[in-house]
């Protein structure tokens, strides 16, 4: 019997994925793949590969590490509670990746910087200048 291809991450850097879920089950005739499916912690990704995935798509360009993010929050969005948490976990995390390529994300690391050298002067820290940002957001309405 054939083992499920996959890509390798660095040694200590993958987790459980669906082909290894996979490859037990045709290893095992006597148990159904629905139990061990059941049974098992799946990961549809794997965070060293997403990374790279994540800096390929957007080729580390912040406009372009904009707009993925603007659209896989529309997809998250759009989706809502009808979106398996396997699949929300990855979308998040892409965000999350996509992220260290935007100008918000340089922008954010001058402003800690500047906090931890003292340079910012008042009694709000970086964080608490971001924090402050996001309590005084406007809600959009979002139909789903």
């Amino acid at each position: 019997m054939t083992a499920i291809n996959k890509r390798h991450a660095p040694e200590g850097r993958r987790g459980k994925h669906i082909g290894d879920v996979l490859n037990k089950s045709m290893a095992s005739a006597s148990q159904p793949a629905s139990e061990i499916l059941e049974s098992s912690s799946i990961e549809l990704f794997d965070d060293y590969e997403l990374a790279n995935s994540i800096a390929v798509i957007t080729t580390k360009d912040a406009k372009a590490a904009d707009e993925l993010s603007m659209y896989l929050l529309i997809l998250m969005d759009t989706l809502g509670g009808a979106m398996p948490e396997e699949v929300r976990r990855a979308l998040d995390r892409s965000v999350e990746l996509a992220f260290q390529f935007t100008a918000t994300y340089h922008a954010a690391l001058e402003l800690y910087t500047f906090c931890q050298r003292g340079y910012l002067s008042g009694h709000l820290s970086a964080e608490g200048l971001i924090r402050e940002a996001i309590a005084n957001r406007v809600q959009p309405a979002i139909d789903h």
